[in-house]
């Protein structure tokens, strides 16, 4: 279904949850499926935030991330099981995406699990996907008029959204948004590689991304 900035504005404006709003907008913004999202670790997301870094001291600690700050590092489904993009990605967190995180993040369960996104009831990692896609059904389904694409309005939606809008609305390369996407673009499995290919690609994206990527917050 197409579904307007605008709309998914407002749709999200509605959202006071915060760690529903938090888990839709790293689909929307990041282009994250819900696997890679329930496999956010701590050490993956660095903001630059003395109060987070002094509740959290592995924030950003992960070695992909020393060169970076304000962003996320999104291991392949060969580093992280349960996530399945072929390459690993980092990607830049704007001034939105590091809000709703720091709200989210001091007001987490603080249980010594390296998890960023915990069950509501059990404070343990989200094992299930309906975890993540349940709240796209009762958050986002109902506000949208999609006619028979309704059950389309899920997680996957969210990564289809952010991949349309670089490709096609912005003119983005396709080697850049697959990067983006996390996508295969050449071989990129040892760490020697790997390294070259982060370096290569995350310099070229990064400052687009800051200054193109939609506000939905309103």
């Amino acid at each position: 279904p197409k579904v307007t900035v605008e709309e998914m504005r407002n749709v999200l404006d509605d959202v006071t949850h915060l760690f529903k709003r938090t888990v839709l907008l790293m689909g929307l913004k990041l282009g994250m499926r819900q696997g890679e999202i329930r496999n956010v670790k701590l050490k993956d997301i660095h903001i630059e935030n003395a109060e987070l870094q002094k509740h959290y001291s592995a924030l950003g600690s992960h070695d992909r991330l020393d060169d970076y700050s304000n962003a996320i590092y999104i291991p392949s489904r060969y580093k992280r099981p349960g996530n399945k993009s072929e390459n690993p990605r980092i990607l830049p967190l704007d001034e939105e995406m590091r809000q709703v995180l720091t709200q989210y993040l001091l007001i987490r369960p603080d249980c010594g699990e390296s998890w960023v996104f915990l069950s509501q009831t059990h404070h343990e990692r989200i094992r299930d996907k309906d975890g993540i896609n349940r709240h796209w059904r009762e958050q986002i389904r109902p506000q949208i008029e999609a006619d028979d694409h309704q059950k389309d309005l899920t997680s996957h939606f969210g990564r289809h959204w952010f991949s349309t809008f670089w490709k096609i609305h912005q003119g983005v390369e396709k080697e850049y948004v697959q990067y983006m996407r996390g996508d295969e673009i050449g071989d990129g499995k040892d760490e020697e590689s790997l390294d070259e290919y982060l370096h290569a690609y995350y310099p070229d994206i990064e400052q687009r991304y800051r200054d193109e990527i939609y506000k939905l917050l309103v």
